[in-house]
C-alpha cells in the first residue's frame, strides 16, 4: 500500500518523537540513579589511622636579663624567669645554660674561677641544679612523656577525620610551666689578688640559656584497606560516568 507523503512525513515524526521520548527517559532514569549513588556515597565512612611526627621548637623566659652579681654590699643579683609552654603535646624540655668568667687566670684558667649555680624546677620535673665553674656548659632535662596511644577514626572524608582528631587532642592539651634560678658565686679572693677581686665585685657576669622543646604533631592517615574502597569508588563512579549512552543498545532501534 502506497503512502502519501504527508503519511510518510507524520510516520517519520511519530518515529523522532519515540527516540526523544526514549533519550529522555534513559536520562532522567541516569541521573536519578547517580543522584541516589551519590548520597550512599555521601554516608559512606572510612577509616583513618593516627600517626604523629616528632618536632622540635623553643621557647623564651619572661625574664631575658641573664645576668648575675655577688655584689660586694647588698644583696647579691640572682636571675629568676619562668617559661610556659602551652598547647603542645610535648616529648621532653631542654634547658641548656652556657656560661663564660669575665676574669679568669691567665696561665692556670680554674684559679680563681667563679661558679654559676642554676636551678631549674616545674611541671613533670623535680628541682634539678648544675654548676658550671668558669667557663662550660650544663643542660637540665624536664620529665620525659610518649606519645597518647589513638584509636582509629571513622569519617567520611579527611575533614571531618582531622576535626576528630583536634577534639581528642584538645581533652589532653596541659600548659607546662617551669621556674629558673641562677646565681654566681666569686671565686677570686681579696687577701691574693685584691685588684682582681675589686673588678669582680664592681663587675657584673651574664649566661646564656637556650630552651628547646621535642612535641608530638599528630595527623589522620587513610588506611589502605579504605584508601582501596574509595578507589575502588572512585574508578566505578567513574566508569558508570563515562558511558551516558550504553543503556540506548536496550531501546531496539537500528
Amino acid at each position: 500500500m502506497n503512502l502519501k507523503k504527508s503519511d510518510k512525513l507524520i510516520a517519520i515524526v511519530a518515529v523522532v518523537v519515540l527516540v526523544i521520548a526514549a533519550i529522555g527517559i534513559i536520562f532522567y532514569t541516569e541521573t536519578e540513579d547517580d543522584a541516589d549513588k551519590m548520597d550512599l556515597d555521601k554516608d559512606k565512612m572510612y577509616t583513618y589511622d593516627v600517626a604523629y611526627e616528632l618536632k622540635e621548637a623553643s621557647a623564651t623566659p619572661d625574664n631575658t636579663d641573664y645576668i648575675v652579681k655577688d655584689k660586694l654590699l647588698g644583696a647579691d643579683i640572682i636571675y629568676n624567669g619562668t617559661v610556659e609552654i602551652t598547647e603542645r603535646h610535648i616529648k621532653q624540655i631542654t634547658f641548656k645554660f652556657d656560661y663564660k668568667d669575665n676574669h679568669r687566670g691567665l696561665l692556670l684558667k680554674s684559679a680563681g674561677a667563679d661558679i654559676l649555680t642554676v636551678t631549674v624546677s616545674g611541671t613533670d620535673m623535680t628541682e634539678q641544679t648544675d654548676m658550671i665553674k668558669g667557663e662550660g656548659n650544663v643542660t637540665l632535662f624536664s620529665g620525659e612523656d610518649s606519645a597518647l596511644s589513638l584509636f582509629s577514626i571513622e569519617a567520611k572524608d579527611d575533614f571531618e577525620a582531622r576535626e576528630k582528631l583536634n577534639e581528642n587532642l584538645s581533652l589532653d592539651t596541659m600548659e607546662y610551666t617551669y621556674e629558673i634560678t641562677a646565681s654566681l658565686k666569686q671565686g677570686e679572693k681579696f687577701i691574693f689578688k685584691p685588684l682582681k677581686w675589686l673588678l669582680e665585685k664592681i663587675g657584673t657576669d651574664s649566661f646564656n640559656l637556650e630552651i628547646t622543646y621535642d612535641y608530638y604533631d599528630y595527623d589522620v592517615d587513610m588506611s589502605s584497606e579504605s584508601m582501596d574502597e574509595s578507589m575502588d569508588d572512585t574508578s566505578e563512579k567513574t566508569s558508570y560516568n563515562s558511558t551516558p549512552y550504553s543503556s540506548m543498545n536496550t531501546i531496539g532501534y537500528h
